[in-house]
């Protein structure tokens, strides 16, 4: 079977793109040929999202049953997978993300980044801390290099403020505090309402972290 290549749009691109920098990870089989294929799992909580990103990158998606060993006990779910069939377009994205077979990120791949992308990324990856009422990037899979790259690029291209956070050994996440308000008008427009507690518009939250400030001060 020949592998066709993909027509992408501009949003469909912008997807693909937020995913691979987040859940997303594109696999080459080389018993089945030479290009890449697409996969991605979420829980069943997720399965809005998931068909939301479908939607753009309309790849097949499925139900897929899954078994997982805890403390001796063995607990049965179900998550949905987005996969795609082998293509040469993801081929020429897997040269991008992975050059030497792990996935990378550089300043190539944050430059085709629009708030689009930017959105699923978060969305993927991404936090609201109510306690410190700031936003938290978990890039911990990448290099202090490479978070320094996303950081450079949030500040040249967005005029975002972001800072590094040392997590343990070489892992560091990012931390968006003073500009938290502009990246979250920044993304917004393209954030499923299921994600504004990511936005930190979840009012429950902030009372709740209101009243523990409160306790703790009396």
């Amino acid at each position: 079977m020949v592998s066709k290549p993909l027509n992408l749009t501009k949003k469909m691109e912008q997807v693909l793109l937020g995913s691979l920098l987040g859940d997303g990870s594109l696999h080459i089989h080389k018993k089945r040929g030479k290009n890449a294929t697409y996969t991605e799992e979420h829980s069943l909580k997720q399965l809005q999202y998931a068909k939301w990103k479908n939607s753009f990158l309309k790849f097949k998606e499925t139900l897929v049953n899954r078994k997982e060993k805890r403390f001796g006990d063995v607990r049965e779910y179900q998550q949905v997978c987005i996969y795609s069939p082998a293509s040469p377009t993801l081929t020429e994205y897997y040269s991008f993300f992975y050059p030497n077979g792990k996935k990378v990120v550089t300043r190539e791949i944050l430059d085709k980044l629009e708030p689009l992308g930017l959105a699923v990324w978060y969305c993927d990856d991404g936090c609201y801390l109510y306690r410190q009422n700031m936003i938290n990037f978990a890039t911990n899979k990448f290099t202090k290099k490479e978070n320094e790259f996303i950081i450079d690029f949030f500040y040249k291209k967005f005029h975002i403020k972001s800072r590094l956070r040392k997590l343990k050994k070489e892992q560091f996440n990012i931390e968006i505090k003073q500009d938290k308000d502009k990246f979250v008008e920044l993304i917004k427009p393209y954030v499923l309402p299921i994600f504004y507690y990511k936005l930190g518009l979840d009012i429950i939250k902030k009372e709740n972290v209101k009243k523990k400030i409160k306790e703790y001060t009396i």
